[in-house]
C-alpha cells in the first residue's frame, strides 16, 4: 500500500531554497509513495477564534479551510517545510 504523503510548504516565495530542500528530500521517497504539494501563502486563513466556550461547535471548514481540512484527511502523513528566522 502507497504510503500518502502532504507537504505544505510555508515559504513566501515559489521555489525557494525551503522547497528546494523539501523536493531534494522527497526524492529519498519509496517510488510507491504518493506526494501531494500545496503553498500555505496561497492559502490564506482568518485568525482562529476559540469558540469551545461560547457555542461549542465550530462551522464546518469552507474555502481555504476546506482545502486544507480534506488535504490533512488525505494524508497518512504531514511534511511541512518552513524557514525559522
Amino acid at each position: 500500500m502507497a504510503v500518502k504523503l502532504r507537504f505544505l510548504l510555508g515559504s513566501a516565495r515559489r521555489e525557494s531554497n525551503t522547497e528546494a530542500l523539501a523536493r531534494a528530500a522527497a526524492l529519498a521517497l519509496p517510488d510507491t509513495s504518493e506526494q501531494q504539494w500545496l503553498r500555505l501563502p496561497e492559502l490564506p486563513l482568518p485568525p482562529f477564534e476559540d469558540l469551545r466556550h461560547t457555542v461549542g461547535v465550530y462551522p464546518q471548514p469552507m474555502g481555504h479551510e476546506k482545502t486544507l481540512f480534506e488535504a490533512t484527511l488525505w494524508a497518512d502523513n504531514l511534511v511541512f517545510a518552513s524557514i525559522n528566522l
